[in-house]
């Protein structure tokens, strides 16, 4: 992967690449869990997992629980005592008092409970379940006129409003050990189970006195053995290791270094791990900070979830499988399975092998080179966004047009310069002064959008060495590298705050019209400003407009219209 990397002209430092499984990394992984032991949140726990005979198992399992404080939800929950199922009443240990117990035909009743306390006053299903089985009770609930509802026969919650009463019973239940607050239905405990021997070792020593043990921090990491083997059949090859608990005795935690390089200044995951990544991510930072070991709390200043490039997956439809597309017959309007001629489900997916749906980089570097690609990458969608990879009807032919147009006027420029007399800008006609205009508007105007890109300053490769230059911008030697970032000129910047738009209908050019520069961008206003202008009455208001296209790159509107 570091070589694809590479291989894309993406610069990493990697002297500070951290590489989770080498054992200086996972030393601090494995301080976190004993601190996380030692307060209770981690703890050995049965539980079921896929077995997998291929893998080298080891046998161990702990789980994490967070006590769900911050997964309140709008309802509160009071314990509830039952007799023996013979008996129809239930001890309410809250109030002291017995009420009867209905067997209801629901799954499940709101939240996904299984048991919930019916209250008649605050809900006229319960009032209708209570009157037809003839049953009676005491009041609490008083409406206002106004409809505002408060308590009546609660006791010390006599008075309060129904908002106000909630908070204060559901903090007497949890006073008193006999409810609180609901927690997600959702929330579960966190399994870390280390199935296979490669995995990063959970320091706990399991005693067969003492149960499991954290290993001393000052003994951390706890790393792996070498084994003589690994067959991939029968049980953990840490069963011929006796003295795979021995290691090294590492550096204590130092808060310094941990300030100092956090809070991450950019984390940036894909859709699929965003959402789990983050919350673990929050949760053990936040752990961290009410632990006194780090002084931040929040983990990244700035989050970017990227989207995912997606290939196109062929599946048939009565089996699901999905095949490859040397399986598949691309001849006729609808692909079909070669050999049986089955219809196929056509989807665009997340790339995997398993669904052969995968793009190699190095091949389409190869294919089409590192420039083209990055192009389209930038191109087809921001980076928050999927991209749908196909090659055939992308946007990858429309960059090699892009690339193929702007190495046409680097080459018409370097003849222009490699002449033996320096060229005459004078000399040129109205037509070439215009385009010469439209050129050098929009050098300055990327000069001042474009902070750094290597693809914006590559063609300059094929000018840095022109014979006669007509400005200061190249030094006239050595590579793009060595070339000063390009300026904008001086002239540019005292350019007018108004610009003159060219407008076209159905492709068609009708006149301009004057706009300000500063929303020259702006396709609503834009449009607006043209409608309203005495060409846009006299050419446009009387005609339906479909559809209103505002050029990127140039200043230029283009309205279809039905003719």
């Amino acid at each position: 992967m570091r070589k694809q990397l590479d291989s894309l002209g993406l610069c990493f430092n990697w002297d500070r690449e951290v590489t989770t499984c080498l054992p200086d990394y996972y030393k601090w992984t494995q301080y976190l869990f004993i601190k996380l032991f030692e307060a209770g949140l981690a703890y050995q726990k049965e539980a079921l997992v896929n077995w997998d005979p291929e893998d080298q198992t080891v046998l161990a399992d702990e789980q994490v629980d967070e006590s769900g404080r911050s997964w309140r939800s709008g309802a509160a929950s009071i314990s509830q005592i039952y007799y023996s199922l013979t008996e129809v009443t239930a001890l309410n240990v809250f109030t002291g008092r017995e009420v009867p117990v209905v067997i209801s035909s629901k799954n499940e009743f709101d939240g996904h409970l299984d048991t919930v306390m019916g209250i008649p006053d605050s809900s006229e299903e319960e009032a209708e379940l209570a009157q037809s089985l003839g049953l009676s009770w005491i009041s609490v609930l008083k409406t206002e006129q106004d409809g505002t509802q408060t308590l009546i026969n609660s006791d010390e919650f006599t008075g309060q409003s129904r908002a106000e009463a909630f908070n204060s019973v559901t903090q007497k239940a949890r006073e008193r050990n006999a409810g609180g607050y609901l927690t997600s239905a959702k929330l579960r405990d966190w399994l870390i189970s280390r199935q296979r021997y490669w995995g990063t070792p959970i320091p706990i020593v399991h005693c067969s006195a003492c149960g499991p043990v954290p290993v001393p921090v000052e003994e951390l990491p706890v790393m792996l053995p070498k084994v003589p083997s690994l067959s991939g059949k029968g049980a953990s090859p840490l069963k011929m290791a006796q003295d795979w608990l021995r290691c090294q005795c590492p550096r204590p935690f130092e808060r310094s270094r941990a300030d100092h390089w956090m809070p991450v200044d950019v984390y940036i995951g894909g859709k699929e791990h965003a959402v789990m990544h983050l919350y673990y991510a929050r949760f053990l930072s936040h752990f961290c900070r009410d632990q006194g070991m780090v002084s931040h709390r929040e983990p990244f200043r700035k989050l970017l979830v990227q989207g995912l490039i997606k290939g196109q997956t062929f599946r048939v439809a009565e089996t699901g499988q999905y095949l490859t597309k040397e399986d598949i017959d691309f001849s006729g309007p609808e692909p079909i399975q070669r050999d049986s001629g089955s219809r196929l489900q056509v989807t665009w997916e997340k790339m995997s092998k398993s669904k052969h749906n995968g793009l190699d980089p190095q091949e389409v570097l190869q294919q089409y080179g590192l420039d083209t690609m990055r192009l389209y990458l930038l191109y087809a969608a921001p980076p928050e966004q999927d991209i749908l990879w196909d090659v055939k009807t992308d946007a990858i032919p429309g960059v090699l047009r892009w690339q193929a147009r702007l190495w046409g006027l680097i080459t018409k420029l370097r003849a222009a310069r490699e002449g033996p007399e320096t060229p005459n800008p004078s000399v040129l006609n109205k037509r070439e002064r215009s385009e010469a205009r439209k050129i050098w508007e929009n050098k300055n105007y990327a000069i001042t959008q474009v902070k750094l890109c290597d693809d914006f300053l590559k063609p300059l490769s094929g000018l840095s060495q022109v014979r006669n230059p007509l400005g200061s911008v190249l030094l006239g030697k050595g590579s793009v590298l060595q070339q000063p970032w390009p300026s904008v000129d001086p002239e540019y910047l005292q350019t007018p705050d108004t610009l003159q738009l060219s407008v076209r209908i159905n492709n068609k050019a009708c006149g301009s019209v004057s706009v300000p520069r500063e929303v020259a961008q702006d396709a609503q206003k834009v449009q607006e400003l043209v409608l309203n202008s005495p060409l846009g009455a006299r050419l446009l208001s009387e005609r339906v407009i479909k559809k209103a296209i505002l050029s990127p790159r140039t200043a230029l509107i283009n309205f279809l219209v039905d003719e």
